[in-house]
């Protein structure tokens, strides 16, 4: 019997990336940035991007508060590695659609209806109401 969340995905490791961005769309971006501005240790973060341009991060497997991935050294030595992530309430889930909204310059009633097409089902936050599951 499988134990595995139902809101967990696991993406394919993504090739070499040399000098490109890794985000594409203003919500990657922020992701980003976020993780970057509350990340304890910075060097970790840049040491992270360079093992991702070097095609060294394996398969992403994302669940509700955390990512893990196994990243190889130059060496070929496997390490798993985890991002931990604090998952957010329902309230801060209706902040943040009312953010993502303002920021993206539509009405919250249209973001809402475009985040109900272009999210998974597998990952749709819990008690988020514009993605009943």
């Amino acid at each position: 019997m499988s134990t595995r969340d139902p809101y967990e995905k696991t993406f394919p490791a993504l090739a070499p990336a040399p000098g490109r961005g890794f985000a594409r769309t203003w919500w990657g971006h922020a992701w980003l940035r976020a993780l970057e501005d509350s990340a304890l240790d910075g060097e970790q973060v840049r040491q992270g991007r360079r093992y991702a341009r070097s095609g060294a991060v394996g398969a992403v497997s994302v669940r509700p508060g955390g990512l893990t991935a196994v990243v190889r050294d130059r060496d070929g030595t496997a390490h798993r590695t985890d991002v931990l992530v604090q998952e957010f309430t329902e309230a801060e889930w209706d902040r943040l659609l009312g953010l993502a909204a303002a920021e993206s310059g539509t009405s919250r009633r249209c973001w809402t209806g475009r985040c109900r097409r272009s999210w998974p089902r597998t990952l749709r936050p819990r008690g988020w109401s514009c993605c009943p599951a």
